[in-house]
């Protein structure tokens, strides 16, 4: 049951681990772009203000309303990642968002490199890192295969260096109850000469 269960809790911890990589790692997207806009979204501050006494932030984002290949709308957000997770090192939203716009003039289509998804539920949208020619396809970026190769990869030699450590634990645990029946074994036969001599002193008292 516990081997079950510990196999279970394994699988899961690979499944979200793939789940997470799948929203961090780039994909590319065919699109035509059809609008571009700034949108204000609220926060909840950590702290009141303290001449206004509100405890929400406002902060302006760019968006790229865009039309896939197959003719199914899909929003774009447009946000710096700066220095930190994840780490693309993206200061250039402003530049993006200009080559976003030059598209809705000409009305050709281009390659979009983004990360994350599209939940309607919480208003998440993809964070479009890249704005390219659509001429270089909507191929996976080499980056993407190589994160999810590399986290197999880590899967694979964690698999067989626990196994390692398993077999050997077990080889050293036969070894210690070896050498346990070996002692044992050598102390009962030390003391039965001494018990076959007592035995004969009592028998022979009367």
């Amino acid at each position: 049951m516990f081997k079950k269960i510990l196999a279970g809790a394994i699988g899961l911890i690979f499944l979200i681990g793939l789940v997470w990589l799948d929203f961090y790692l780039p994909e590319a997207t065919i699109v035509t772009v059809t609008n571009t806009e700034v949108k204000r979204q609220d926060f909840r501050a950590p702290e009141k203000d303290q001449t206004t006494g509100e405890s929400r932030i406002s902060r302006d984002f760019y968006q790229v309303l865009t039309i896939k290949e197959n003719g199914k709308t899909r929003v774009f957000k447009n946000t710096d990642t700066g220095w930190g997770f994840p780490f693309y090192f993206k200061f250039d939203s402003a530049d993006v968002q200009a080559q976003a716009a030059a598209a809705v003039n000409d009305g050709k289509p281009r390659r979009f490199v983004s990360y994350g998804w599209r939940l309607d539920l919480i208003s998440a949208y993809p964070n479009l890192l890249k704005v390219e020619s659509a001429d270089k396809g909507d191929g996976t970026p080499w980056f993407r295969y190589l994160g999810f190769a590399l986290y197999l990869i880590l899967w694979i030699l964690g698999f067989f260096y626990v196994r390692k450590k398993l077999k050997q634990r077990a080889q050293t645990k036969a070894l210690k109850d070896r050498e346990a029946e070996i002692r044992l074994a050598n102390e009962q036969g030390r003391q039965a000469p001494n018990n076959s001599v007592d035995d004969f002193i009592n028998n022979n008292k009367g």
